[in-house]
């Protein structure tokens, strides 16, 4: 059986995390790296935003500021989300490594497999939405000169869609009896795509209508694992049900790495450069 990465990062903060994920990418974009899958949690508590979103218009940024919460952006696309209690993954690959790669919807769908094969053992039916809606595949027009790595399709929110990511709607949403229960998004390059995920175990809704604006109805379009099962459920469980899912999806082995060097050092530099940089997070438009 195919032996493919894992790597457990444990708990990090928003900007170490996003540039762990983008370093990955970048590494597996120049070489023949072997499929990875990343399991992290975010610490402090913290809001991710889309590539393409304007923050001033997603955020309560004066009570994210009040309550010390983080704000990173995102190098995929999607909507703000809020990280707190969640099991969040990545899941980065050479298009030539499946079949299926080839294709940002067949790519897609096929990584989010893992994702319903994991909760299935945690006794979860989760599907795809499959109605049609507003989609949220976008194609970017061609190559952006600007990033030299010419990313030429993204999993994006709408930009009309001013809410939380969970309370957006696709026909490509993992749902349980009509909620949304998992977030993700897709950046692809020409040799690599990368997906993010995130999977919450429980949600503080007063917290969550604090700091977005948009969130009226938030609970009654989403849901969480817990609220699902209808107890608390450990971090440590979902995991391991998540890494079995996903390794009975892709039929491989996944044995558990760290970071190499060439990926630390370009993590390092996405970090201090980047991610914790006011002008990314919100200048980038």
């Amino acid at each position: 059986m195919k032996e493919w990465r894992f790597i457990d990062s444990g708990s990090s903060n928003g900007f170490w995390n996003m540039a762990v994920d983008e370093a990955i990418f970048m590494v597996a974009r120049e070489k023949n790296l072997l499929p990875t899958l990343r399991f992290y949690q975010w610490e402090p508590a913290a809001i991710s935003i889309g590539y393409a979103q304007n923050i001033n218009e997603e955020l309560n940024l004066k009570k994210c500021e009040r309550l010390k919460i983080d704000i990173v952006r995102r190098w995929t696309g999607g909507g703000a989300i809020f990280h707190n209690d969640e099991l969040t993954y990545s899941f980065t690959s050479r298009i030539d490594a499946d079949e299926d790669f080839d294709d940002i919807l067949a790519s897609y769908r096929k990584v989010c497999q893992g994702i319903i094969q994991g909760l299935s053992s945690l006794g979860i039916q989760a599907k795809f939405r499959g109605e049609r809606s507003r989609g949220l595949i976008y194609q970017a027009r061609g190559s952006d000169e600007s990033d030299p790595y010419k990313i030429h399709t993204e999993d994006v929110l709408s930009l009309k869609e001013k809410v939380p990511c969970f309370m957006a709607s696709s026909k490509h949403d993992l749902i349980v009896d009509g909620k949304k229960v998992v977030g993700n998004a897709q950046r692809r390059a020409k040799e690599a795509f990368l997906q993010q995920g995130s999977l919450p175990l429980a949600y503080d809704f007063d917290l969550i209508n604090k700091l977005f604006p948009q969130s009226d109805g938030f609970s009654k379009r989403t849901a969480s694992i817990s609220e699902i099962l209808g107890k608390k459920i450990s971090l440590k469980e979902v995991r391991e049900k998540m890494l079995i899912g996903f390794a009975d999806n892709f039929s491989v082995d996944f044995k558990e790495d760290s970071l190499s060097s060439e990926e630390l050092n370009l993590a390092k530099r996405l970090y201090k450069e980047k991610y914790s940089s006011p002008e990314w997070t919100f200048n980038r438009l």
